[in-house]
């Protein structure tokens, strides 16, 4: 097991290792060091960790040239303009981390590291890259910085599985982003693209994922510290799921800006989407946009505040699952078996239903339903739906069911699961 001593700032400008017999981890964070400490390759570490001091040059040979085993090294937040090219020296080097520097560019150096695979270089001032590709980088961090295009070096790295892009001037991604057949997250605001209307075919047909976050405390009117919305979305699957950190949406000023981005991104993707996640984001109502997703087969909204489902069903022909659970909805749309024929699972569970409409005894597809502690315990409508596998009930339904349709159902090979509120009572919002 690798040995881990924490060293902190002894001596004037010297790290005292005499009294260490060996030590693999180097921990100088936090010191607020001015320059880089000598005698730091006493033992060879394999990590350094120099993050949140002062210093404004590096390296100083000897203090760290001499590692010739040092695979981890952290820069981070500190007061470097530049990096020298020495640093090519550290050749087992894999991860580098100048995030939240002064960085004006990076030398041809990083790119001779043929071991580096993580590169965080985000929060800084470079507006472009050396052309050399990287020989082996698979997580790259450019986050916060300068660009205007995505840098030729980045499109020639077939390595790389991970690129953040935010916080740039990036208008537009060039068409050879395709050429980046390893990628399975670019971190990309596609709200920056100069015409939102048109998404490149490109980006709707990659297999990696997109993703962006929308900071509350930036949207007028906002109230809230602190407070994130994250969009991830996989355009060649269809998959779109919407994060957040708020738990007042109304109060912190965001709702309308978020029911705007949702509406925006649903928009952008609206020929491609085929499952949307939206649990557990506060919202109170359905994105308009919602209703022209013909090819949407998956719609989750649990664990939020709906009171209604006010959404046009008519457009949603394509939706086999839908999950409304736990979202406070006191009534379901009269037409809501009529309109959506292809589905298959619905779970209603957990909300404040006075009554359920006589059309759910319409779908001819359904195979599973969730009822338990709906709010009513009509159950009458369960022979009807000869697809019917399982229902999901509770102790109401139960006593409904065993009166009214139990032997329909057992005929049918129904399966009648009886459902405990202590289950699923620590998810109650």
């Amino acid at each position: 097991m690798m040995g881990k001593v924490i060293i902190l700032w002894e001596q004037g400008n010297e790290v005292n290792a005499s009294r260490y017999n060996s030590f693999n981890y180097i921990n100088l964070s936090n010191q607020r060091l001015k320059t880089v400490p000598y005698s730091l390759d006493i033992h060879d570490p394999l990590k350094i960790l120099l993050s949140h001091n002062r210093i404004e040059t590096f390296p100083v040979s000897p203090p760290v040239m001499g590692c010739s085993k040092l695979t981890h090294l952290d820069l981070s937040h500190n007061l470097l303009s530049a990096l020298r090219e020495e640093i090519r020296l550290l050749s087992n080097l894999r991860n580098l981390n100048v995030s939240h520097n002064k960085l004006q560019s990076i030398p041809p150096g990083v790119y001779e590291l043929l071991s580096l695979t993580v590169f965080d270089m985000s929060h800084n001032f470079v507006q472009q890259l050396p052309p050399t590709k990287f020989p082996s980088l698979e997580w790259l961090d450019l986050s916060s910085n300068k660009f205007q295009t995505v840098p030729d070096s980045i499109l020639q790295t077939q390595s790389i599985t991970y690129l953040n892009l935010l916080g740039n001037d990036i208008s537009s991604l060039p068409a050879d982003i395709v050429r980046l057949t390893n990628l399975d997250t670019l971190c990309y605001d596609i709200r920056r693209l100069q015409n939102l209307s048109h998404v490149p075919f490109e980006l709707k047909t990659m297999p990696w994922g997109i993703e962006w976050t929308v900071n509350c405390n930036d949207m007028p009117n906002s109230t809230s510290a602190g407070n994130k919305i994250h969009f991830i979305v996989r355009p060649k699957v269809g998959y779109l799921q919407v994060k957040t950190n708020t738990k007042e949406v109304s109060e912190c000023g965001v709702y309308e800006h978020l029911q705007y981005e949702l509406n925006s991104t649903i928009n952008c993707f609206e020929d491609t989407l085929r499952e949307v996640n939206l649990s557990n984001c506060n919202i109170q109502s359905l994105p308009e946009q919602m209703s022209f997703l013909s090819k949407l087969t998956k719609l989750d909204v649990s664990n939020n505040r709906l009171s209604s489902f006010p959404i046009t069903l008519p457009g949603l022909q394509s939706l086999q699952v839908l999950n409304v659970s736990n979202c406070s909805l006191t009534v379901l749309p009269e037409s809501i078996g009529d309109n959506l024929p292809s589905l298959t699972s619905l779970d209603i569970s957990r909300n404040n239903l006075k009554t359920l409409p006589n059309s759910l005894s319409n779908l001819p597809r359904l195979e599973i339903l969730s009822l338990q502690y709906c709010g009513c315990h009509q159950v009458e409508f369960l022979a009807n739906l000869t697809s019917l596998r399982y229902v999901n009930v509770d102790l109401a339904q139960l006593i409904s069911i065993r009166v009214c349709c139990l032997d329909q159902l057992s005929a049918a090979g129904t399966t009648v699961s009886l459902i405990h509120w202590e289950m699923f009572s620590h998810l109650q919002t």
